[in-house]
């Protein structure tokens, strides 16, 4: 985007056109459209986000306003703020075959972590991640020469400057 914005779009990179798909097909398998268009009326009538109802309906706990002031990731690392996830769910960053890992001599995903949240593995094995420093930036992702590592779904993405 932003070789084609530098160049009024006479230079550009091709690549698939990605199409957002609607909640009705978001949450296909978990939620009936019928059930989806009521929570998108009564978010319309109430004057708030779809998203916080969807999530709910389909079992993710609520994650309660503590007084501070919500911010992006980057600024709550750079103050030194924490996760407001509820503790159990699962690392959002996943190795997923971690013999891959071990034959991996580059280690990138290690060197390119700009919030420090992936380490250096001990003994040559998988390296470790910590979920309140990542900044979900996706230079893991796309930097894995094994294409190794995938992002999921998990309930942090809150941050606050509660230390």
């Amino acid at each position: 985007m932003a070789l084609a914005g530098a160049t009024r779009g006479l230079l550009a990179i091709p690549g698939k056109p990605h199409r957002v798909r609607s909640a009705e097909e978001f949450f296909a398998g978990r939620l009936k459209e019928s059930d989806v268009e009521a929570l998108r009326q009564a978010a319309a009538r109430l004057g708030v986000p779809l998203h916080d109802s969807l999530m709910e309906a389909c079992g993710w706990p609520p994650i309660p306003y503590d007084g501070q002031l919500l911010m992006t990731h980057q600024d709550a690392l750079l103050v030194g703020g924490k996760v407001q996830a509820p503790p159990g769910y699962a690392d959002h960053v996943v190795f997923l075959y971690p013999t891959l890992c071990e034959g991996c001599h580059s280690k990138v995903c290690v060197e390119i972590c700009s919030g420090e949240a992936i380490t250096a593995p001990k003994d040559n094995a998988v390296p470790g991640f910590d979920r309140e420093k990542c900044v979900f930036c996706g230079a893991c992702l796309w930097n894995c020469e094994q294409e190794n590592i995938a992002f999921r779904a998990g309930a942090g993405g809150l941050h606050s400057a509660e230390n």
